[in-house]
């Protein structure tokens, strides 16, 4: 049935292509070239505006490139007028010419530009950026924006990115599906893999330029991330001279964030670092409450009441430089560091009743732990423009080793039935180490027409040992338990070549591609002296076609297939004790997940009004997925393969401001999701129609004032065997600049109304299961920014933005 399916999309992406490829073309391109007079050399940073000949209104505007070329696409048939201007230079404005039919291909002469006999003070026209901007194949959230950037964590700023849903674990999902590929820079992080919702609620958000969210990448991207990816890019500064940022947050009980960003920049090279420091201090607590339904004897209830508090310290650093030996060729070397080490403690109540509503048991499990968790990365790069413009070569290898401890004391101290308290720990050790090499290769064959290729090749070591222990009163000292003590390691090789042509036709671009990989899993039971071998071999083409219906409005049709594959924890088969009744085991001989994805968009701009809705539908075989049985009153989840999940829905996003009082933004989500469960003992389909949404309202009262409100709502949605209730929350924030934006003051409140929770029913044959879970998410912070430096020339020049350079 997948592959009628599969057919039936490739079908209608080729019909589409077909009637769109019918349509003709009346829009033209300009280009051109400046120089400086006095040097007849390229003039790089230039500003360039095609105006209108009738009333000499902006059309369009970009910058010139390193070679002082300019180039317009998309031009509609008229009268216009090229206006350039440089510091230190005498503005130039072009005679009038036509873009009609008969000249769609305007290639203007090499424009000279005279140096100004005059010293003339810098005339700046900026634009502040936009907080969300919408790209083709993409939607970029600019986080220095969101002014919870300033205090809170990456997880606080995802959750205020449409199509993104962030639960109170700080787990992610992207259209409701978990199955995201986080990545750092462009690239995958092991430490993110391992745990990316602990990581990303530890993250400094002031340390982020950026989140990039691809619900269909094109086939230079990795496929792995089912639902697509969320691309997290650090700040670094490139600005010329010396400049830098330093930012210090205060919270309640003893919360504080500091995040210090430098960058240097003579010339031929650039210099930066960045470095924060986040402590925390969160309070969670919850409730297990399980019934039996079976007819087995010995227990009817059980209840679990848990606190916690968690207090977590994170260390995040880059160093960079890039050095330009020549125009032509550019060396990149950099280095990233994150250490967090939270400790924790809690207790947790446990009773457990007969049929009668006798305690069976009645004890405190008293917990006390910590962790060490840190990631060194290094980054080394080559890339040599040729003479043609956008024509290069990139190589990059990167490096990571990524250590884990897990230390954890539990005591046992029981009032029914009276005994003596009982002790265990648990330790963990996990390890991976990672290597990177990519090369890319672009060139533009025409003005028309784009070519990317290149090779990616992944290895990656993973190691798990772990040690259970309990104490044994009798030869007074501590055992290992039996069945908790393991080895495992995990060796994974994934090669891949991809290509992708682009080309534009009139109004009408596409950018097909193919990638192909081969992936080859070891997994080595040292407890066991066993290996398990799996090897996967993929084509993964995707399609991305656009139209322009107008100036203002395009439609858009993407299709991608994706793979996730099973991770350490999926194959890992020992048995994993959350708490004595709750246990998790992985699955060796998992196979990886594979998905067919399509997405037909509209986007229209206009005056500052921009609104993007898309419909979406996901088919998805072999997904993999947690499944819980029950014995007696301990739930054990193991992980396997469903026969098959499609999911489909409508999002639409809203963005638009009135001058400079009221920016606003809103999105929201409608999605169908159908389960076939069959061959996990289900005899039917299960399916549900949920939703999220998200907005956001910045209101700049006066100049250098901003308060800013936004909101994000969750509705119930679906599991293989019970259901998630909706969560919803609210922030709060108002921002202070002075001095010239040299220091601005910041107050946040977080879940203003404590609203965050998670709510799980599970129905597993034998027990019904209702757990609830709050943390303190209400939290409010105080800060100061100070931006210093100074910049050179080279900066001011990139001083005048428009709009429409920013989309």
């Amino acid at each position: 049935m997948r592959y009628s399916q599969v057919a039936a999309v490739l079908g209608l992406v080729l019909l589409v292509s077909g009637v769109v490829f019918a349509q003709p073309s009346g829009e033209g391109v300009v280009s051109g070239m400046l120089k400086d007079k006095s040097t007849g050399g390229p003039l790089e940073f230039a500003n360039v505006a095609l105006l209108a000949g009738a009333d000499t209104s902006l059309v369009k505007a970009t910058t010139t490139g390193k070679d002082g070329k300019f180039l317009f696409t998309g031009v509609p048939g008229g009268a216009y007028i090229i206006e350039c201007s440089f510091i230190g230079h005498e503005s130039y404005r072009s005679a009038y010419f036509t873009v009609d039919p008969q000249h769609l291909r305007i290639e203007l002469k090499p424009i000279t530009m005279t140096e100004s006999a005059f010293a003339l003070d810098e005339v700046v026209v900026t634009s502040e950026k936009k907080l969300f901007n919408y790209e083709v194949d993409r939607k970029v959230y600019n986080v220095d924006q969101d002014m919870m950037s300033r205090s809170g964590s990456a997880s606080d700023i995802l959750q205020n990115i449409p199509s993104v849903q962030v639960d109170i674990n700080g787990n992610v999902s992207l259209r409701g599906s978990p199955n995201v590929l986080i990545m750092v820079n462009g690239k995958e992080s092991p430490i993110m893999r391992r745990s990316s919702a602990d990581v990303l609620q530890q993250m400094p958000a002031s340390s982020i330029e950026k989140i990039e969210v691809i619900t269909n990448p094109s086939a230079r991207f990795t496929p792995e991330g089912t639902s697509g990816i969320i691309n997290i890019v650090l700040k670094k500064e490139t600005k010329g001279g010396i400049n830098g940022n330093l930012t210090g947050h205060a919270g309640e009980i003893g919360r504080h964030n500091e995040n210090v960003t430098l960058n240097y920049n003579p010339g031929p090279f650039n210099v930066y670092g960045t470095y924060g420091f986040r402590h925390d201090l969160r309070a969670f607590r919850g409730t297990d409450l399980r019934q039996e339904t079976a007819a087995e004897a010995g227990w009817s209830s059980y209840r679990g009441t848990d606190h916690a508090s968690f207090h977590p310290d994170v260390n995040m650093g880059t160093v960079g430089l890039s050095y330009h030996p020549g125009e032509s060729n550019t060396l990149e070397l950099s280095g990233e560091y994150f250490k967090r080490r939270p400790y924790r403690n809690g207790i947790s109540t446990i009773v457990e009743r007969d049929t009668n509503n006798v305690a069976i048991q009645d004890y405190d499990r008293v917990e006390s732990g910590y962790e060490k968790e840190s990631e060194r990365g290094l980054t080394a790069a080559f890339e040599h423009d040729f003479a043609k413009e956008d024509h290069n070569l990139r190589v990059e290898g990167t490096f990571t080793d990524s250590p884990e401890l897990e230390y954890t004391n539990y005591t046992n101290v029981y009032r029914a039935p009276a005994g003596p308290d009982q002790y265990d720990k648990e330790r963990n050790d996990n390890g991976e180490q990672e290597g990177q090499l990519t090369v890319d290769y672009a060139n533009p064959l025409s003005e028309e027409t784009k070519l990317e290729a290149g090779y990616a090749g992944d290895l990656s070591r993973m190691d798990v040992d772990s040690r259970a222990q309990y104490f044994d009163a009798v030869e007074q000292k501590f055992l290992d338990y039996p069945g908790r003590v393991y080895h495992v390691k995990i060796d994974q090789t994934v090669h891949a070549v991809y290509g992708t042509l682009e080309h534009t036709y009139g109004k009408f671009s596409l950018k097909g591609g193919l990638r192909v990989e081969h992936a080859d899993v070891n997994t080595e039971m040292v407890s066991k002296d066993s290996t398990i071998t799996n090897t996967y071999f993929g084509l993964y083409p995707t399609l991305h076609l656009a139209y322009k219906l107008s100036e203002s409005g395009q439609v858009q049709l993407n299709y991608s297939r994706r793979i996730r594959r099973p991770e350490v924890d999926d194959l890992n088969p020992f048995p994993r004790y959350e708490d004595p009744r709750d246990v998790e085991q992985g699955n060796p001989k998992l196979k990886p997940e594979n998905i067919h994805s399509i997405e037909l968009g509209y986007q229209w701009r206009n005056n500052g009004l921009t609104l993007v809705p898309s419909i979406f539908y996901r088919y998805k075989y072999d997904g993999i997925t947690r499944v819980a049985t029950a014995r007696s009153d301990t739930t054990f989840r193991t992980i396997t393969n469903l026969s098959s999940d499609q999911s489909g829905g409508l999002e639409t996003v809203l963005a638009g401001s009135v001058g400079d009082l009221v920016a606003a933004n809103l999105n929201c989500t409608v999605f169908y999701e159908q389960i076939d469960a069959s061959n996990i003992g289900y005899s039917s389909k299960k399916s549900i129609v949920s939703w999220s949404g998200t907005w956001n309202v910045d209101v700049n009262p006066v100049k250098n004032t901003m308060f800013q409100i936004n909101s994000n709502i969750r509705s119930g949605r679906l599991t293989p065997q019970g259901k998630v209730r909706p969560t919803y929350g609210i922030n709060l924030g108002v921002r202070q600049d002075l001095f010239a934006e040299r220091i601005s003051l910041t107050l946040t409140v977080s879940d203003i109304f404590k609203t965050q929770k998670q709510d799980i029913t599970l129905d597993v044959g034998g027990i019904k299961q209702h757990e609830t879970f709050r943390r303190n998410a209400r939290l409010a912070y105080f800060g100061v920014s100070y931006h210093f430096g100074r910049a050179e020339k080279k900066a001011k020049e990139k001083s005048l933005q428009y709009d429409d350079q920013q989309q």
